[in-house]
């Protein structure tokens, strides 16, 4: 079994990159959350995910449970082929541990259930709350207030 607590294989590699995000509003006291960054940084992709494990088996994700306002997500690396459909990436991803001084502009997903099925490019499941940051990461960590980050609006 994973971290999840579900058979399947749990492909996140030990990591030292974590997000910490403190002063997380109440309402989403109990629910998971998750990072996804999509970005170009000195003219390189930069792809982040922030997760407790992925499945790949099932394309799925774990998320992070908010705790007292705050949510420590460990942070990966992944790369993706290209040419694969879309609801195949997750499970072609490759994640490795990120540890990078990277500035970057990141998506924290608030879900009400741990499991989600998620694909790299774009949720599939809406979520409770989507928000947007710009993060510096300096060794692969970095710190955010909830205030500090805009919602997404649909």
């Amino acid at each position: 079994m994973n971290r999840a607590g579900k058979t399947g294989s749990s492909t996140l590699p030990s990591t030292d990159g974590l997000l910490t995000i403190t002063g997380i509003d109440a309402c989403f006291e109990g629910k998971y959350a998750f990072v996804a960054s999509f970005d170009v940084v000195n003219g390189n992709e930069l792809n982040l995910w922030g997760a407790e494990a992925v499945d790949k088996s099932e394309g799925t994700t774990t998320g992070i449970k908010i705790e007292g306002g705050k949510a420590l997500i460990p942070i990966y690396a992944y790369t993706f082929e290209r040419d694969i459909p879309e609801e195949e990436s997750i499970k072609s991803s490759i994640f490795s541990p990120y540890s990078g001084n990277d500035t970057v502009h990141l998506w924290v997903y608030v879900f009400d259930k741990r499991d989600v099925y998620m694909r790299m490019d774009n949720e599939v499941e809406p979520p409770l709350c989507e928000r947007s940051f710009d993060v510096i990461f300096t060794g692969g960590k970095a710190s955010k207030t909830w205030d500090e980050g805009h919602d997404y609006q649909r």
